[in-house]
């Protein structure tokens, strides 16, 4: 890297490492500028080595084509001598394994030989939950091998890297429950749309994006939830103003209720407005202020019949005749849907009626539609 090695390179470099967390292909930039500031051909960071029934998670930028890369996590990590390092302690290749060695290895000659590479430097990092990286720079043959210089910014690396890592995990942790819990809501064919203090909408999921779309009650104007009726516009809009102004003030605010008519003279839309109240160390600046979920009274809920064999014993006759019964259809059009007579279908609800300990079919659907079988 010679005079490039600088205070100011060194400062951009820490700088892309703790934003690659939130970059959408994690430590893209870093490794993009890295790979310059180590003078090399290639620099990778593996975060999931690849194994039995899994390819992993590699990270790269180099000037070697895509397919050896791919060769690389698909046959050749096994014979990458780079296994086993001290933690946070930079080594490179030659250290490992002497030259004469190296050349005569199958690693050598069927990886980097092919696409030009000689020289390699490595360093592993584990952060205090338990995951773990793998920093590699590699450069061609004909240049020079990585030395203490290269070695020291490696080290220097590390604790930042750890870090880096610790809010990489958090991240994801986040992120996995927050998918969780939202498709848990689609489920509930429950609409849900987050607004800022402001009242321009941030994000919604896809049941609230296609009642928009239809816009028929509900629209979206210039970022803004509006209705189309100008009363019950102005009311949402009042809402909106009371629960951003007590999260600013961080007032308690109640949860208010909303009826949107339907032009189309489809049953009234019903609106739950729920305040999100901000966290010890949040800001409303960056934070939603509200919460809409939306209900859609004619949509109807869907159970799959495999849940309901397990949750409660049925056999798949008698599941099937639940799962439409949970949807809203009658004995009768359950009947007809699944090509049996109306005397079977009341057999299996007799049946069904034995194994859950319910009498009554609304009774049936409450059980169901308040069990995990709604998730399923």
């Amino acid at each position: 890297m010679g005079a490039q090695r600088n205070t100011t390179d060194f400062e951009e470099i820490l700088g892309l490492v703790y934003q690659g967390p939130i970059e959408p292909v994690p430590w893209h930039s870093f490794l993009d500028r890295f790979r310059d500031v180590m003078e090399a051909m290639t620099v990778g960071l593996i975060l999931r080595p690849p194994s039995e029934g899994d390819r992993g998670l590699l990270l790269n930028e180099s000037d070697i084509s895509p397919a050896w890369r791919t060769a690389y996590r698909d046959r050749y990590f096994a014979l990458d001598p780079f296994v086993d390092l001290p933690l946070g302690e930079p080594v490179t290749l030659q250290e490992l394994v002497p030259v004469e060695e190296l050349l005569r290895s199958e690693f050598y000659t069927r990886y980097m030989e092919p696409m030009g590479a000689l020289y390699a430097l490595a360093v592993d990092v584990r952060e205090p939950g338990g995951l773990e990286a793998r920093l590699r720079a590699a450069r061609p043959k004909g240049s020079r091998d990585f030395g203490e210089e290269e070695k020291a910014v490696f080290r220097r690396l590390v604790p930042h890297l750890e870090r880096a890592l610790q809010i990489h995990g958090k991240l994801c942790q986040t992120e996995s429950e927050r998918d969780l819990y939202a498709n848990a809501v689609d489920q509930f064919s429950v609409g849900t749309i987050l607004l800022d203090s402001s009242g321009h909408v941030l994000k919604m999921n896809r049941i609230a994006e296609s009642l928009l779309h239809e816009r028929d009650g509900l629209v979206l104007h210039e970022g803004r939830l509006r209705t189309e009726d100008r009363e019950s516009s102005q009311q949402l809009q009042r809402l909106i103003d009371s629960a951003a102004a007590a999260q600013r003030t961080r007032r308690p605010s109640v949860v208010a209720a909303l009826r949107v008519e339907r032009p189309s003279g489809k049953r009234h839309i019903a609106l739950l407005l729920r305040p999100v109240p901000l966290g010890r160390w949040s800001d409303e600046r960056t934070c939603p202020a509200l919460a809409i979920f939306v209900g859609r009274p004619e949509e109807r809920p869907e159970v799959a019949p495999e849940v309901l064999e397990n949750l409660f014993s049925l056999t798949p006759a008698e599941a099937a005749v639940a799962s439409l019964l949970a949807e809203g259809l009658s004995v009768e059009e359950s009947a007809a849907a699944l090509g049996i007579s109306v005397h079977t279908a009341r057999a299996h609800l007799r049946a069904i009626f034995s194994k859950t300990g319910v009498s009554r079919q609304t009774e049936l659907v409450l059980l169901i539609l308040g069990s995990a079988a709604k998730l399923g």
